[in-house]
């Protein structure tokens, strides 16, 4: 079957296909400006030609073993001082960081991160753009009776459990520092 150049098909294949380049062209953009934001840059390289391809020569960089495998707080580490260049913020960061799949010692593979991170930065940096570029990224203070009113309840239970737990040890190690309750709030005795 020979398909004219003006069916749509063929002008759907080709509106894909500019939409992927355009992707391409921006994402690469988007690779230049982190790495000159992670402080590594170099114009007589040529930089990585995918997202997935960077982040592996970031983790390979840094896995001095050659593992495979990383702490969750070094691979936090890498990606605060890389992705802000992608114009995420550290609550995207964060966000791509929760999904990452650890071992029972608290390890990420490289590989299955490094597959993961790829898709989902472009899809955080999306979101993020298309946030700042909508009038709801104006966010007003809020106050402490604003957080008292919605959040007293669970503060209050946060600072009975952690009491708990410092009573605890203070008990076992008479060493460590008691806290008292003075006025509603907790001081350092």
């Amino acid at each position: 079957v020979v398909q004219s150049p003006h069916s749509p098909l063929s002008t759907r294949a080709r509106r894909r296909a500019e939409e992927e380049e355009e992707a391409n062209f921006v994402i690469a953009g988007a690779m230049e400006q982190a790495l000159k934001a992670a402080n590594m840059y170099c114009d007589k390289v040529s930089p990585p030609s995918t997202l997935r391809e960077l982040l592996s020569q970031i983790f390979d960089a840094a896995d001095e073993e050659s593992e495979g495998m990383m702490a969750h707080y070094e691979v936090a580490r890498l990606m605060m001082a890389t992705l802000p260049g992608f114009g995420l913020e550290g609550w995207d960061i964060n966000q791509l960081l929760s999904c990452a799949q650890e071992n029972d010692d608290g390890w990420i593979n490289l590989q299955a991160f490094t597959k993961l991170a790829s898709k989902m930065v472009i899809q955080l940096r999306e979101r993020r753009i298309s946030f700042r570029s909508s009038s709801k990224h104006c966010f007003a203070p809020v106050a402490k009776e604003g957080i008292e009113f919605c959040y007293l309840a669970e503060l209050k239970e946060t600072v009975s459990e952690l009491m708990k737990i410092f009573e605890a040890k203070a008990a076992e190690d008479p060493t460590r520092g008691l806290y008292q309750q003075k006025s509603g709030e907790y001081s350092s005795q």
